[in-house]
């Protein structure tokens, strides 16, 4: 896989998605971004296990971080 992005364009890239799903109800959401994902797997020409492997690495991270964040609000 390529080299991480920065930080800014990963928070750009992200509030563009948020803001094209905002109001979807969950049951839609999950299917379309594994959509997504998938096509983005296929093309990136790793195999299934590394793109998996990936993916599930870097949402855990992030769900920790938004764990901590949102714990450290209240």
């Amino acid at each position: 896989m390529e080299q991480p992005m920065s930080q800014h364009k990963m928070q750009l890239i992200a509030k563009k998605v948020l803001d094209s799903i905002e109001g979807e109800p969950f049951d839609d959401l999950v299917p379309a971004i594994t959509l997504v994902l998938a096509d983005i797997g296929v093309s990136s020409g790793v195999s299934v296990d590394a793109f998996i492997a990936f993916v599930s690495k870097s949402i855990r991270g992030v769900f920790i971080m938004k764990e901590d964040h949102d714990a450290s609000l209240h």
